[in-house]
């Protein structure tokens, strides 16, 4: 395995660092989440502090990250969104309804419950640590649910390389559905044939085949078949497949909606009406159904391929120079769909890059650095790029497919235990870095 750096001198005076890593092998690239811990819980809420709240305070008031580890919830899992079985999900619905019933209040950022059970719950996570704050303007409570797979990439031990892979719902905006949790990964993940995280979205897929040929296409959720239990379930044949942008809220229907999150079931509600999850999908069936096992399998072509992987969009197709967005991401109108706060302008929003493809048909992934948040020194450090210079480099170089993974200040390579480059995001001192908690990394062992 080799890595190497490459700086670009730009005709604004501005310049460029990319790190390449090679020589390495397809079946040598894993998915991994790293372990949750707490920290993760202050790190959102610091994150929102620092970039996101200041851009537009009476946007927001009290926010609570809270993710609830261990603790025993004895609450009820039948509810007018479906039987839930996601704690933290079922969770969050009740500190919603108690929003909607104002049997809720707030005084210096202290929380009150008229139900003495929410009251217990919310105080064990309190000092259990397991919850924290951010505030804007407003005199309004939100509540953010945080997944699981929340971690530090740096955590995950044994390890040559480690990089981040997927967009996960980080923005208010991404959770519009009562089955969202914060820092859910989404689009495809797959590995020996297997689907960690089912395709979402339209996005292209870079897929490895079993002799280790590659190309970039689309592979659809709806074209699968999937399995739960006994259960064989086929778009168009047995039930019907609900995701997004094209559906918000599913139809009335006569029997179940199953509400499936990468390979589990978080929900499932009769008669349908469901408001689809954005890091997931519905499938509805005309019979009720009833199931015990959470665990979904998919089956169909994806049987076809060692690794696939769909995050954000191509910027190499087969020696090909990707100049415009190919694929669709939300523009702010219509049924929203993570991200739904993304760099659009393709030519000129430049930001930190992490790609995966392939070099003289060998597997390549290449990290752009970024620009500090709070400011950079130009021609000292890099200004990041833009997909359109992204692309330009991975043509110049003689690239000839590749992906963009999760970019922004998520974005890094750690090789033999090292960050070479730097993390777009930083703390006060605009040098140190910040290293933002992520669900999902492909990492080589």
């Amino acid at each position: 395995m080799k890595s190497k750096i490459i700086q670009v001198d730009l005709n604004d005076g501005n310049i460029q660092k990319y790190q390449l890593i090679d020589d390495f092998k397809w079946k040598d690239l894993i998915f991994k989440s790293p372990s949750f811990d707490n920290r993760v819980i202050r790190a959102m809420a610091h994150l929102y502090e620092i970039n996101i709240i200041p851009k537009s305070p009476s946007s927001y008031g009290l926010l609570i990250f809270f993710n609830i580890g261990n603790i025993k919830i004895n609450l009820d899992r039948n509810t007018d969104i479906g039987y839930i079985y996601n704690d933290g999900v079922l969770l969050n619905y009740y500190f919603n309804k108690a929003k909607e019933e104002n049997t809720i209040t707030q005084k210096d950022n202290k929380i009150f419950f008229k139900n003495k059970q929410l009251q217990s719950i919310f105080d064990n996570l309190v000092e259990e640590q397991r919850l924290s704050f951010a505030k804007g303007s407003l005199d309004t409570i939100t509540f953010f649910p945080l997944s699981n797979d929340m971690g530090y990439l740096s955590d995950i031990e044994s390890s040559q390389v480690k990089v981040n892979s997927h967009f996960f719902l980080m923005d208010e905006t991404d959770l519009d559905s009562p089955y969202d949790e914060m820092g859910t990964p989404h689009g495809l993940a797959l590995k020996n044939s297997k689907i960690l995280s089912p395709p979402l979205n339209h996005r292209e897929c870079l897929l490895v085949d079993y002799d280790n040929k590659v190309k970039i296409n689309n592979l659809e959720v709806s074209d699968l078949t999937i399995n739960i239990e006994q259960y064989e379930f086929e778009n168009g044949v047995n039930s019907h497949f609900f995701y997004r942008p094209e559906t918000r809220i599913t139809p009335k229907c006569k029997g179940s909606s199953i509400v499936i999150i990468k390979n589990q079931i978080v929900a499932v509600k009769e008669k349908g009406q469901v408001v689809v999850p954005m890091a997931g999908f519905v499938i509805q069936t005309e019979a009720s159904i009833s199931i015990k096992d959470l665990k979904v399998s998919y089956l169909g072509e994806s049987n076809n391929y060692k690794l696939g992987i769909q995050v954000g969009p191509a910027m190499v197709v087969e020696g090909t120079q990707v100049k415009e967005l190919t694929c669709p991401f939300y523009k702010g109108e219509g049924t929203p769909y993570p991200s739904t706060v993304y760099p659009l302008d393709f030519d000129k929003g430049r930001a930190a890059r992490i790609g995966l493809g392939t070099f003289k048909t060998k597997p390549i992934l290449i990290w752009a650095e970024g620009a500090g948040k709070l400011g950079y020194i130009k021609n000292e450090e890099s200004c990041g790029a833009s997909l359109l210079e992204f692309s330009t480099f991975c043509k110049e170089y003689g690239i000839e497919n590749l992906v963009n993974l999760d970019g922004g200040g998520s974005a890094q390579i750690i090789y033999k235990n090292k960050r070479i480059l730097k993390i777009a995001d930083r703390k006060n001192d605009k040098i140190t870095e910040a290293e933002r908690p992520i669900p999902l990394g492909l990492v080589i062992l």
